[in-house]
């Protein structure tokens, strides 16, 4: 069966701490988890235009690479959830998806215009992390 690896077209992440401060452009890192206070979270768009229209996809991992610096203060499972805002990536912050424009809940947490309550797919990280890659595969029918 072919395959195909997307890299991300768009990221940003949005922190709490910050909430008028856009973060694209910033580090080549998407921040998220939760320390103290503070919750950052990530947002990452991809380019689908490669996957034919008639492909049916089977499942997708989704592979992130953890630095080792533990940014949490707690083990934790991330979450990823498909964003319903039209979202812009020099824009975005805590408080808006693009400039003029408040996200439902502050931090895309309104799971009626904001995102999709139900989660795309899950990754448990134990704390610490160490250093490389985690793999979390999406269900087929979370991503059609």
């Amino acid at each position: 069966m072919p395959q195909t690896t997307l890299n991300a077209s768009l990221a940003v992440h949005i922190s709490s701490s910050s909430p008028t401060t856009n973060y694209e452009g910033v580090s080549a890192q998407v921040d998220v988890g939760t320390l103290g206070g503070e919750k950052r979270r990530g947002l990452i768009k991809f380019d689908f235009s490669s996957i034919p229209t008639n492909a049916t996809v089977t499942s997708v991992s989704f592979k992130f690479y953890n630095q080792g610096t533990d940014l949490t203060d707690n083990a934790r499972t991330m979450r990823a959830y498909r964003v319903v805002r039209a979202w812009v990536e020099n824009e975005t912050t805590w408080n808006v998806y693009s400039t003029g424009n408040s996200w439902g809940t502050a931090g895309c947490s309104n799971t009626s215009n904001d995102r999709e309550a139900s989660e795309l797919g899950t990754l448990s990280v134990t704390n610490p992390p160490s250093t490389g890659y985690m793999t979390s595969t999406f269900s087929n029918s979370k991503i059609q």
